[in-house]
């Protein structure tokens, strides 16, 4: 998928995307973002990968100066709506147009997997950061959500995708070390669990064409044979006078890198 396509993707569901957070709000990775802002002191915080800037709104009120970059207008038009104080930019990860020592703190949240140059953006980062200064990555950990995902199970190609876009976060840490970045231990900030019973699952947020980006790799065809798949399972159980459960276990880690200039 191209990069117009996946901005074009992110423009279209601009007004709904944080439905997410109405469900699950993420305290684990709010938690983490502030820890790490008061363990460092930081005044300057980027966010690469912005989105509707939810995350720098959460964020704003414990720093000086907070800057989100994300290549969707769309989206960044959501967060131009809701928070005057927030500087935003328009423009890619892999080029970010700051100067060199602007920020104490870098973070990504659920954003590293649409990076085109993933392995030189901890080289990138570094540039931006100040002495002292922290990059933290946060993101889905696809391996342990292998047999444990409705997303996984019922849509085949979701997994293959997501594993050719998704770097292990041995590689992650491994980037970080190469940029000069002292590498803190990985740390699990959320575990995300949640079952849907019987015909509840076809309402689920998630599930929609453009609840999540790993249907951006499936056709609309695929993804329909995927409900379907849903929906033969929900009828099998009915059938069996029973109801269909639909687990779903997930993971986010953190990586975080300090540096000293």
């Amino acid at each position: 998928m191209s990069d117009q396509d996946i901005r074009n993707n992110y423009n279209s569901v601009s007004g709904t995307y944080d439905r997410r957070y109405e469900i699950n709000p993420l305290n684990g990775t709010a938690e983490a973002l502030h820890n790490l802002i008061a363990e460092i002191a930081a005044r300057r915080v980027l966010e690469i990968g912005c989105g509707t800037g939810h995350w720098l709104k959460t964020l704003a009120p414990q720093v000086e100066r907070i800057v989100g970059l994300d290549s969707s207008s769309g989206m960044l038009l959501q967060a131009r709506g809701s928070a005057s104080s927030i500087e935003l930019v328009c423009g890619s990860a892999d080029s970010p147009p700051f100067a060199g020592d602007s920020f104490d703190i870098i973070f990504v949240v659920n954003a590293l997997h649409h990076f085109n140059e993933k392995q030189q953006f901890a080289e990138k980062a570094q540039h931006l950061l100040k002495a002292g200064g922290a990059l933290a990555i946060i993101g889905l950990d696809v391996p342990s959500a292998i047999g444990h995902w409705v997303i996984y199970d019922y849509f085949p190609g979701t997994l293959e995708y997501d594993q050719s876009r998704f770097p292990l976060w041995e590689q992650v840490q491994s980037w970080m070390k190469a940029a000069g970045f002292a590498v803190s231990p990985l740390r699990t900030v959320e575990f995300i669990r949640y079952e849907k019973r019987g015909r509840a699952i076809l309402d689920d947020h998630f599930i929609q064409r453009h609840g999540t980006s790993q249907f951006m790799g499936l056709t609309d065809a695929q993804y329909q044979a995927g409900i379907d798949r849903i929906k033969s399972a929900i009828a099998e159980t009915e059938a069996r006078g029973e109801e269909a459960v639909f687990k779903s276990e997930l993971q986010l880690k953190m990586a975080v890198g300090k540096i000293q200039k």
